[in-house]
C-alpha cells in the first residue's frame, strides 16, 4: 500500500484548535448548505509516469530501464457548494504566462500562471474575483 500527504501534521487534540473548528462550524451553521463553498487544489503530474511497470511473459527484466521522475506539474482549482448543486469550473495553474496552445484561442478553463505552480495569495484573490464571484453571482 502507498501512502500520501501530510498524515500527522496537525494536533488534533490541541485545545486552541477544537475551539476555533467549534466556533467555524457555529458560524458555518448560521447559512444555508447550498451556499457553504469549499476550494482546494490539487496537483497534477502530468508526465509523471507509473512507478511500477508490468512486464510480458517473453520481456526480459533486465532490458527495462528506469527513467527519471518528471516532475512537471499543473495545479487544478476545484470548488463547490457543501450540498454539490453548484460546481465552479475547474481552473489551472501552470508556468508560462501565455502558454502556446491557448495563444490567440478561447480556452474552456480559466488560467492562471505561476511560478512555483501552486496556489498563492495573489492566485487566489484572481481566481476568487474572476471565476467564484462571477459563478456564484449568476
Amino acid at each position: 500500500m502507498l501512502l500520501h500527504g501530510e498524515g500527522a501534521k496537525v494536533n488534533k487534540s490541541d485545545l486552541g484548535l477544537l475551539v476555533a473548528l467549534d466556533d467555524l462550524y457555529a458560524i458555518i451553521a448560521q447559512y444555508d448548505p447550498k451556499n457553504v463553498y469549499n476550494m482546494d487544489e490539487t496537483g497534477l503530474f502530468f508526465h509523471l509516469l507509473p512507478r511500477y511497470n508490468l512486464l510480458m511473459p517473453d520481456e526480459d527484466i533486465s532490458t527495462t530501464r528506469g527513467k527519471k521522475k518528471s516532475k512537471d506539474r499543473v495545479s487544478l482549482i476545484v470548488c463547490t457548494n457543501t450540498v454539490g448543486t453548484h460546481k465552479i469550473p475547474c481552473a489551472l495553474i501552470s508556468k508560462p504566462k501565455a502558454p502556446a496552445c491557448i495563444k490567440d484561442r478561447q480556452w474552456l478553463v480559466p488560467y492562471f500562471s505561476q511560478a512555483k505552480v501552486w496556489m498563492d495569495v495573489e492566485t487566489c484573490w484572481k481566481w476568487f474575483n474572476e471565476v467564484f464571484l462571477l459563478k456564484v453571482k449568476k
